[in-house]
């Protein structure tokens, strides 16, 4: 989930590689209940099936998010620029999408695809100019 400054419920956010979560389940536990405005929380998943699921099992949750159908390594830039983007979902290498959409000292957190099977979570300082410097820590096991 990416935010922005300002009150919590004033946040946008942009959770690359969320899913549609099942009822009962807490997948959105920023969401808000029916008749206040929704939380700016987009997320991501692959397909506009996926994002109609997510609406439903959110709404029996009284959760009223947006929820954007579409690449999550496109980013949202409707709702940027971001000062947290929190990918679940692991990349290969940070998309440029996301360090556009970063705001200048915007902290960026994904798992990162290593080589030979050493995968690495990767802790981003963005400098708000489409670059940013890194840190990486080993996953841990599974």
């Amino acid at each position: 989930m990416a935010v922005r400054h300002g009150p919590a419920d004033e946040v946008p956010g942009f959770e690359p590689g969320a899913a549609a979560g099942e009822a009962g389940e807490e997948p959105c536990p920023t969401g808000s209940k029916r008749g206040q405005p929704p939380p700016l929380l987009p997320t991501s998943p692959p397909a506009e099936e996926l994002a109609d699921r997510a609406r439903q099992s959110l709404a029996t949750l009284g959760l009223y998010p947006t929820v954007v159908a579409g690449d999550g390594e496109a980013g949202y830039p409707a709702r940027g620029p971001y000062t947290r983007i929190i990918s679940t979902a692991a990349v290969r290498q940070v998309p440029q999408a996301w360090l556009d959409q970063a705001a200048p000292d915007a902290v960026l957190v994904t798992p990162l695809y290593g080589p030979f099977g050493h995968d690495a979570l990767l802790r981003l300082v963005a400098d708000g100019h489409g670059g940013g410097e890194a840190a990486l820590s080993p996953a841990s096991p599974s």
